[in-house]
């Protein structure tokens, strides 16, 4: 290429490699540096785990990084991966306190740090504590999966 380049007397004939040189160096690098994400089994993977997951371990089983499977799982449904996650606990927590399981159980069950760490998060999604959304009739999108 260097010598081609060189041997070509023309100013228009180096360009003309040098321009065919970095197209073709171009069309071998395109391609996908990812592999296609199944975006439908990763959020099945973290309702299935209600929730006790990392995004780096979902990243990691992805075969991606966690920026990558952040911006298209982001993409794709609407919250980040980790967001998802913390949906997924909550409604977790949620059917075993409707099925009248202890609410410090249900807390170290779900992986929450404790019992305030549980209420906090309960408040953050539906406003409520555990006890009144459990024991009061309220609708709330984030209560009922099924």
């Amino acid at each position: 290429m260097i010598a081609s380049l060189c041997e070509s007397r023309s100013e228009t004939a180096r360009i003309e490699l040098l321009e065919s040189a970095l197209l073709h160096r171009i069309g071998h690098s395109r391609q996908p540096r990812n592999p296609p994400l199944r975006i439908k089994q990763i959020a099945h993977s973290i309702i299935e785990r209600r929730g006790q997951t990392t995004v780096d371990s979902l990243a990691a089983e992805a075969g991606v990084s966690r920026q990558y499977l952040s911006f298209r799982f982001r993409e794709s449904v609407g919250v980040t991966p980790k967001q998802f996650c913390r949906l997924a606990r909550f409604h977790s927590a949620l059917q075993c306190l409707s099925d009248g399981e202890d609410a410090a159980s249900v807390a170290v069950g779900a992986g929450y740090a404790d019992q305030s760490h549980m209420i906090a998060e309960f408040r953050t999604f539906s406003s409520l504590t555990p006890h009144r959304i459990v024991t009061e009739d309220w609708f709330h999108p984030f209560t009922r999966w099924s």
